[in-house]
C-alpha cells in the first residue's frame, strides 16, 4: 500500500484503485489523527471523506479499530455495484448479473489468450 499521511493522499490512493479501496478502521484514525475512533471522530472521519467526494460502508463508521470499512468513489462501476446490494431496485439483479458476465469474460478471455500461446509455443517447436 501506498504511504498515506494525509485524506488527500487517501483520496488519491481511491482513485487509483477504481474508486474503491477497503481498509482497518485504525488507518483512517491515524490519517484524522486521534488515538481512539469515539463517536466525534468517527464523525469527523466520514465528513472528510465526504469532503472529498467519497463515500464509505458501513455508513455508520465502526468504533472497533480492527473492523474494516470499504471506502468508495460515488459514480464508479464500484459504487454501482456496492449500490446494487444495499440499495436494491428492480434492476439491481440485472446490473450485479452483468458485472459477473462481465468479470468471467474477462476471465475466459484471458484463458483462451494463454492457451493460444501455449499453441503458439508448441507449433514453433516443431
Amino acid at each position: 500500500m501506498a504511504t498515506l499521511r494525509t485524506f488527500d493522499d487517501f483520496n488519491s490512493l481511491v482513485q487509483q484503485c477504481q474508486g474503491i479501496v477497503t481498509i482497518q478502521m485504525w488507518v483512517l484514525r491515524d490519517l484524522h489523527g486521534a488515538g481512539r475512533t469515539g463517536q466525534i471522530v468517527r464523525e469527523k472521519i466520514s465528513k472528510k471523506l465526504k469532503d472529498r467526494g467519497l463515500r464509505h460502508y458501513p455508513e455508520d463508521l465502526p468504533n472497533d479499530q480492527n473492523a474494516y470499512v470499504t471506502v468508495y468513489a460515488p459514480g464508479t462501476s464500484a459504487a454501482e455495484l456496492i449500490h446494487a446490494v444495499l440499495e436494491p431496485t428492480l434492476g439491481s439483479d440485472d446490473l450485479v448479473r452483468r458485472a459477473i458476465a462481465n468479470a468471467n469474460e474477462g476471465t475466459e478471455a484471458r484463458e483462451a489468450q494463454e492457451t493460444l500461446q501455449m499453441i503458439k509455443e508448441l507449433v514453433c517447436e516443431i
